[in-house]
């Protein structure tokens, strides 16, 4: 006897006899089927009993022929998951067709593990900003990727059926400022920059940029730049200071007895006065004081070290001149006195505390008529008073007038001559008389 059933046919063999009833057994079974996730919940997706049935999330209980082998299996994440099982007859079977899902989350932190709003992803699964997920994906291994401050950072992550899995990717950032100070170490509002960061004046920052590089931070100053050079770990909240050497200079001029004089005064490119130049700021290095006098120029170098201050003190080298004329007796001829020239100075009176440059000079002096001359070494510092003896000019005032010896002299053989002829005069006249 045969019967179909379940696409078979089943067979029977028996003997007939009168009044025999004939039962033939078809062993089956029924089974549910199911879809569940990788943390053994149910899901809607689709599920086939293959060639038996289909649906979403279940199927069944359906009947099956048993003492057989069935392939159950489940859509999900755009492939297919199987389960084989052997239908026991006279059972009902559960077959549960396990996805292998987790759970995924992605932050984005920076350097300090602060989570931040940088653009995130799992890649080929979900992005964000800041963070993702969670996201339900296959059990296995994934890239999550941020993207900040012009750089793309990954960190592969592997995740297991039932994991609920977080992962940050920490992008390596510090925080950098800069400053700039004098060599003095005060704070100036030079030109400041953090080359290809960020710029400013005086001071940047703080401002994020990534860790593990190296940085430029540069200031301008007095026409040049001035840099320092850091690099960066991770995490580190750094401050550069760009200091720009700079000291101060001054001047001053005096005089060979240290007296500060009005003459003019420099320093060379830098600045100018009369007498001295006050402090002036400039970049450590050698510079030259300069002063003019008496048509001459001195000079002084000096040096000006960071954060000091330098002062030049050009020193002209002078002497003090007086003289005196005097007669032949040594006797003061001011009254009388035409002029006196020394150097490229003339008076017409012998000249008291005459400043001159140190040297030799040629000393000439006139009275009633008469010349002389006399050389003389002047020293830097020295006070030297010189005595100009004019020969020929002794003699005596008369209301006001000199009268020179020799002048009186003459005077006097004129006298004697005019008396001299008188007599003759008068000896001739008596002799005529007598005659």
């Amino acid at each position: 006897m045969k019967v179909k059933a379940f696409g078979t046919e089943l067979t029977s063999n028996f003997t007939a006899t009168d009044g025999l009833n004939v039962v033939v057994v078809v062993p089956t079974t029924k089974v549910r089927v199911r879809a569940v996730d990788g943390f053994g919940l149910p899901r809607s997706w689709p599920v086939e009993l293959i060639g038996v049935a289909k649906g979403n999330g279940t199927i069944g209980p359906v009947e099956v022929l048993g003492n057989g082998t069935y392939t159950a299996r489940v859509l999900a994440f755009g492939r297919w998951f199987n389960s084989t099982f052997f239908a026991v007859p006279g059972k009902v079977q559960n077959v549960s067709v396990v996805v292998p899902t987790a759970l995924l989350t992605v932050r984005a932190v920076d350097g300090f593990g602060r989570q931040r709003d940088w653009p995130v992803e799992v890649v080929g699964v979900s992005r964000g900003s800041g963070v993702v997920g969670p996201v339900e994906v296959l059990a296995g291994t994934y890239t999550a990727r941020v993207s900040a401050l012009g750089a793309v950072f990954n960190k592969t992550v592997e995740v297991r059926p039932g994991e609920n899995a977080t992962a940050a990717v920490q992008v390596p950032t510090d925080l950098l400022s800069a400053a700039v100070v004098d060599g003095f170490g005060s704070r100036r509002d030079w030109p400041l920059e953090i080359r290809g960061v960020a710029g400013g004046r005086g001071s940047v920052g703080p401002v994020e940029v990534l860790g593990g590089r190296r940085y430029v931070v540069a200031a301008a100053a007095f026409g040049k730049n001035f840099t320092e050079v850091v690099d960066l770990a991770p995490g580190a909240n750094a401050t550069v200071v760009v200091r720009v050497p700079t000291a101060k200079v001054a001047a001053k001029v005096v005089d060979s007895f240290g007296r500060q004089r009005d003459w003019p005064v420099e320093i060379v490119g830098v600045a100018s006065g009369r007498g001295g130049v006050e402090p002036v700021e400039v970049l450590a290095g050698r510079y030259v004081a300069r002063a003019s006098a008496f048509g001459r120029e001195f000079a002084v170098e000096l040096a000006a070290e960071p954060g000091k201050v330098a002062e030049a003190v050009v020193q002209v080298p002078t002497a003090v001149l007086n003289i005196v004329v005097l007669d032949d007796d040594k006797k003061p001829l001011d009254r009388y006195v035409e002029y006196v020239a020394v150097g490229g100075n003339s008076s017409s009176k012998p000249p008291r505390e005459l400043e001159l440059l140190a040297g030799r000079y040629t000393i000439r002096a006139r009275a009633l008529g008469k010349e002389t001359s006399s050389e003389v070494e002047l020293g830097p510092g020295e006070v030297k008073t010189v005595e100009l003896i004019i020969p020929g000019t002794a003699g005596f005032d008369v209301g006001g007038t000199r009268v020179t010896y020799s002048t009186a002299a003459a005077l006097v053989a004129v006298a004697l001559a005019a008396v001299a002829g008188v007599v003759a005069l008068a000896l001739r006249r008596r002799r005529r008389q007598a005659k």
